[in-house]
């Protein structure tokens, strides 16, 4: 039953991420504000669960890079509930920083056997990678502290996931593609969820917390990062993908006002204008395999 590419890619991650919200949204009842962020961790959560049943149990320590890949997600999803546990009370610099620095964390670990070979070539690209991984923490993290209701965020990195998933496809990396498929489908499961929520009422949903922003957020990172070091992924490819956390500010916080029309409209209007980089980007992938084949 698990064997089959569309159960694990799609099916495990959608249900489980449906699942754990609900069990842990009941589990902890209603808690004002400490409640949401910890029920949209199950995002990172249902993402390492199809990783379990497509790849196994990762071994301890990891050697390869695909191992490697489950313990970013799970360190990821760690820091971020911790942020949002000490978050209220702790500094303002603590989650710009936490952005800033655990991208280049990940991206110096998956690099390391190219990086202690003194490849400048590795160290130029996880530089590269670097800089695109953190813009992409922090401005998902300036999302979700403007707007804890936002459909944003997930919307945003539904897109990417989506991105990732091609790449991995297009460049023969199947296992790749189907762990950003994975967590385009945990996503998309939450993403529905809150679209009905905020259609019904605009707090309805459930805000997308620091647990799901930097879990979910470390898992789609290492997945590019993985492309871009060890396939015939183009880092220039990768960058690419850089503008969709940016397709927010096109159209401003919150247009068309705060009426049920508007509020089922907006997130369908970011899914649109996000998806513009990447329907850019599979032109420039076309565009290279046409030139590469000739």
């Amino acid at each position: 039953m698990f064997a089959d590419p569309i159960t694990q890619s799609v099916i495990v991650p959608a249900v489980a991420a449906l699942v754990l919200m609900a069990a842990i949204r009941l589990a902890l009842g209603d808690k004002g504000d400490e409640t949401p962020p910890l029920a949209t961790a199950a995002i990172p959560i249902a993402f390492l669960t199809a990783y379990v049943v497509t790849l196994g149990l990762p071994p301890y320590p990891p050697r390869a890079s695909s191992q490697k890949l489950a313990y970013v997600a799970l360190i990821g999803l760690t820091l971020g509930i911790a942020l949002d546990l000490i978050r209220p009370k702790g500094p303002a610099w603590l989650v710009p920083l936490a952005g800033v620095a655990w991208p280049a964390v990940i991206a110096i670990w998956l690099a390391w056997p190219k990086l202690k070979g003194f490849d400048l070539f590795a160290v130029f690209t996880v530089a590269m990678l670097w800089i695109g991984g953190a813009l992409a923490f922090l401005r998902l993290s300036r999302l979700r502290a403007k707007e804890p209701y936002s459909l944003a965020p997930g919307i945003l990195l539904l897109i990417g996931s989506v991105g990732a998933a091609g790449l991995g496809f297009h460049f023969a990396s199947i296992a790749m593609a189907q762990l950003a498929g994975a967590l385009a489908a945990a996503v998309s499961a939450a993403l529905l969820w809150n679209w009905i929520a905020v259609i019904l009422r605009p707090d309805g949903p459930l805000p997308f917390g620091r647990g799901a922003v930097f879990g979910s957020t470390s898992a789609l990172f290492a997945i590019v990062t993985i492309l871009g070091l060890y396939t015939e992924t183009s880092l220039w490819v990768l960058l690419f993908l850089v503008p969709i956390f940016f397709a927010h500010l096109v159209f401003g916080e919150r247009p068309g006002g705060d009426g049920l029309f508007a509020r089922a409209f907006r997130p369908v209007l970011l899914l649109v204008v996000g998806s513009v980089p990447l329907l850019l980007l599979g032109s420039v992938v076309m565009v290279l395999s046409i030139l590469t084949a000739t």
